[in-house]
């Protein structure tokens, strides 16, 4: 549940930092919207993060504590299933994030992107 909940904000604090420092972002989020500006501010960026410190630091505990109690078969099971789900998710995002960026003709802008990784 750590790992998931760490890779969420991890997501959520790359789309709130980006869409308020890169300009190029905000560009794309002024054009599809009406010439709105972005509503995320600064205590939304800072939020993300500390929410994103906080949660390493637990997973940080919970690594000196792995395998106490030894877990039991369907717990491992679970484990790995989790572990697996969230290495699938993070390479098909590098990947993602890589072919927008090579490519001339952009399959999507990197408004779509950060609002596609920011559900996870």
């Amino acid at each position: 549940y750590q790992l998931l909940n760490f890779v969420g904000f991890c997501f959520y604090f790359a789309f709130n930092a980006i869409l308020f420092w890169n300009p190029l972002v905000k560009d794309e989020y002024a054009e599809e919207n009406s010439g709105h500006a972005s509503a995320v501010r600064l205590n939304d960026v800072v939020f993300s993060g500390h929410a994103s410190l906080i949660t390493a630091i637990t997973l940080l505990q919970i690594c000196i504590y792995w395998d106490y109690p030894r877990l039991d078969r369907s717990d491992r099971c679970l484990r790995i299933s989790v572990i697996s789900f969230l290495v699938i998710v993070l390479g098909m995002a590098i990947l993602l994030a890589l072919v927008i960026a090579v490519q001339s003709e952009q399959p999507m802008n990197w408004l779509s992107y950060l609002r596609l990784v920011s559900q996870v």
